[in-house]
């Protein structure tokens, strides 16, 4: 009987300790977890949501304008000057780094296009390309070629060197009707 008795209480703590352990698994155990929780039922509350309206949001309705040409068109000058200002400002003291020359084309393909933005001039997309290489003496030739408009489209480039890089910039202009 004390046989037996010990073996029900075996059980029993066996069977606590295993719902123990399966109640911890259950819980939401790291901020992921209870992330993904939160997501999964934000997701269903809008499903839910989505069933129950029935109502359409209308977009405002917006004439064409059938513009073939801008109302002021972008001088290369313009592009020119902010592509150079910008090479100086951002490159000036630019020492040759591989992993760092990846980091800062980005950043200064987009701060050439935030600048040309600033012009204000409607409809137009920018496309900037930027090239950085180690200075070492070497020649290096870009070209591109395009199929646009020459009475509305443009593009500009500059170049800027220090003493252990350079920096290419071309900026494409392109008006869209």
């Amino acid at each position: 009987m004390a046989s037996s008795k010990l073996n029900a209480n075996e059980r029993r703590k066996s069977s606590v300790s295993s719902d123990r352990r399966s109640s911890v698994h259950m819980q939401p155990n790291s901020i992921m977890a209870a992330l993904a929780a939160k997501k999964a039922a934000s997701t269903l509350l809008g499903r839910i949501k989505d069933r129950r309206s029935t109502t359409v949001k209308e977009q405002p309705h917006l004439e064409p304008t059938y513009k073939l040409k801008p109302d002021k068109k972008i001088l290369y000058n313009q592009i020119k000057h902010i592509v150079d200002n910008v090479l100086k400002t951002i490159f000036d003291n630019f020492d040759y780094d591989s992993k760092r020359a990846k980091m800062i084309c980005p950043v200064i393909s987009q701060e050439i296009q935030r600048e040309l933005k600033q012009l204000c001039v409607e409809r137009y997309k920018f496309v900037c390309q930027v090239f950085i290489g180690e200075n070492k003496k070497q020649s290096i030739q870009l070209g591109s070629r395009c199929t646009w408009d020459v009475t509305t489209d443009n593009s500009a480039s500059g170049c800027y060197q220090t003493a252990t890089a350079f920096c290419c910039a071309t900026v494409f202009a392109v008006y869209c009707e």
